[in-house]
């Protein structure tokens, strides 16, 4: 059984978006709306930017100021390289070198792939350009970082003008709209910038707990959002929230807040003045089928100049089988069409899943999509593996007072399942694989963690369904939806932009368990890894044989244990280092199994 300590960090990976910094097409219409990004590593958000001396965009225009924006057309950069890269681009729209085109006056656009982002940024505003955006090569959005050594090209200081990061699908939707014609975009502090102008952000809005529900489990939620008024008028605004079912419309409500003056907000939370009544028909009374969850922003009376931020809506399911942030494909199986990595060695990808009434269910499958970069040299689709965890997590609620998100020593994940997958074929990649395990009994309130880690090989990464967003859930709930670890440190916001894991949770009735194949879920091993001596810990008081293997299945312990109080010890001290499995068989010939670590 493994255990790793869990430092949910509130930055990092995740980039926290500042409700007056607004990315959005401005036109033609297929274009226009808001748009997901990420900024310059180092930097923060816009606006608030610190600047750590790796970028410089300070030194150019500073988005604090209300109405601050850069609004003008896009244009592809060319640095007359010749050739198409691996995602089939050309090597000249990377903008790696001095552009050929002139600039000036425009938002630069490039490609993601083999140089320093500060290079794109500085040969974009030496061209002339007023801002540049990055598109991403793959699905996903990531912060970029600068180069720091001269030899490689410009630095981060060299660089004054304001970066953008899109993700690819959003990226490749701009360009096929800039080959019929003009783009034009903005970017910037969107206070004062129109007479009337309410909005909000899907990061900041309220959605069911997962993108598909048990309908076992499932038990409505509580809407809410907040709202801006961004105009320069006093306004005021309202919010109306509908859920249209698979029978029609099922709930619709509306808050107002009269007299909003420029910058204010309105939080429709609840326990705030303005807020929802919970959506709550009890457990076995929701239809099964598509739901729609819509927002909608308006300035009561007026026209909204801005209306690309006004409507938000989000798309959840309830049936009979599984549990998934993600949605599910005409198959059952969770969708995926983004695959975020940024690592070079360690990277584990993972879901959280608890319930008041999980002990209903038994867990008895996983489906993820993995994925390896077949593109770097030397990387074929045999060498991926990918282990796979459900964890239990030992530590604070994350409801106590005592968690603020960055979580220290006792904040433990213990693991309960542990399997390898292998791909069969190269056909694997990219399509849902899933992996029966022995059912776990769920508990009510525990919190689980799935957890896919890419076994040291880091071309590897998994999917992810970036149609759905749980920033918001995670700024009120407070728990981590979808954290991921990345070279040894875990970021419980997971990755900017998408942090809905394309896992899903294959459940049965808990009742129709046999005694036979219940996994050992009251079974911990402690601390693992270990160095010199570890505690079982097992819900049993008695006699039991242990059995440890190494990896390749070969038996190095074969012993009897006793254990006292559902506790017994057992000496590693002269185990060499490795991953070890351990057997504890009862007398009545149940068994469990932990994978422990010899440190």
């Amino acid at each position: 059984m493994k255990k790793i300590v869990l430092l949910f960090c509130a930055v990092g990976i995740t980039v926290s978006i500042s409700a007056q910094f607004s990315v959005t097409g401005v036109s033609p219409a297929n274009i226009a709306g808001q748009y997901d990004y990420g900024v310059q590593a180092g930097c923060g958000a816009y606006p608030g930017v610190t600047d750590d001396g790796t970028w410089n965009t300070l030194s150019s225009i500073d988005f604090n100021i209300p109405g601050t924006f850069i609004q003008d057309t896009l244009m592809l950069v060319d640095d007359a390289s010749v050739g198409i890269n691996p995602q089939g681009y050309p090597i000249a729209q990377e903008g790696c070198n001095a552009l050929v085109n002139d600039l000036t006056g425009k938002i630069a656009v490039a490609y993601r792939n083999t140089c320093f982002f500060s290079s794109k940024v500085f040969y974009a505003q030496e061209a002339g350009a007023v801002a540049i955006i990055v598109i991403n090569r793959e699905a996903g959005v990531i912060d970029m970082a600068a180069n720091t050594d001269p030899v490689n090209g410009p630095l981060g200081t060299d660089c004054t003008i304001p970066a953008i990061f899109l993700d690819q699908t959003d990226g490749e939707a701009l360009v096929q709209a800039m080959a019929n014609g003009p783009v034009v975009m903005f970017m910037g502090n969107k206070l004062g910038a129109n007479a009337n102008d309410a909005g909000a952000f899907s990061e900041q809005m309220l959605i069911p707990d997962y993108g598909t529900s048990h309908s076992a489990l499932f038990n409505g939620f509580t809407p809410g959002i907040q709202a801006y008024n961004y105009g320069a008028n006093t306004n005021d605004i309202s919010i109306q929230c509908t859920i249209d079912g698979p029978s029609g419309n099922v709930y619709d409500e509306t808050v107002t807040r009269t007299g909003m003056v420029t910058g204010d907000t309105m939080a429709a939370f609840s326990g705030n003045p303005e807020q929802f009544t919970p959506w709550d028909l009890g457990i076995g009374n929701y239809e099964n089928g598509d739901y729609t969850l819509t927002y909608t922003i308006s300035c009561v009376g007026f026209t909204d100049d801005d209306d690309s931020d006004n409507v938000l809506t989000s798309v959840f399911n309830i049936q009979d089988n599984v549990v998934s942030l993600a949605r599910l494909d005409v198959n059952g199986n969770p969708i995926a069409n983004s695959f975020p990595s940024n690592t070079t060695n360690s990277y584990t990808s993972c879901m959280m899943f608890r319930d008041a009434n999980a002990s209903q269910l038994a867990l008895k499958e996983i489906t993820f999509v993995p994925t390896i970069d077949t593109s770097v040299v030397g990387v074929t689709w045999d060498l991926m593996v990918a282990g796979i965890d459900v964890y239990e997590y030992i530590g604070l609620d994350f409801n106590d007072p005592g968690y603020t998100g960055l979580l220290g020593p006792g904040q433990d994940l213990v693991s309960v399942s542990f399997t390898e997958w292998y791909p069969s074929s190269e056909s694997d990649l990219g399509a849902p694989q899933t992996v029966d395990i022995t059912p776990i009994v769920l508990s009510d309130n525990q919190a689980y963690f799935v957890c896919l880690n890419n076994q040291n090989t880091p071309e590897v990464a998994y999917g992810y369904y970036g149609d759905l967003n749980y920033d918001g859930n995670q700024g009120i709930y407070g728990y981590p939806p979808s954290p991921v670890e990345v070279e040894g440190t875990w970021y419980g916001g997971g990755w900017n932009g998408v942090s809905a894991a394309s896992i899903s949770l294959g459940m049965m009735d808990a009742a129709s368990v046999g005694v036979d194949n219940i996994a050992g879920l009251t079974g911990k091993i402690y601390p693992n890894p270990g160095v010199d001596q570890v505690t079982i810990l097992l819900n049993n008081s008695g006699n039991a044989n242990l059995q440890v293997a190494d990896v390749s299945g070969k038996i190095l312990i074969s012993k009897s244990l006793t254990f006292v109080n559902g506790r017994a010890e057992m000496n590693i001290e002269k185990m060499v280092q490795g991953l070890y499995i351990c057997t504890v068989t009862l007398e009545d010939g149940t068994s469990t199994q932990f994978n422990f670590v010899k440190n």
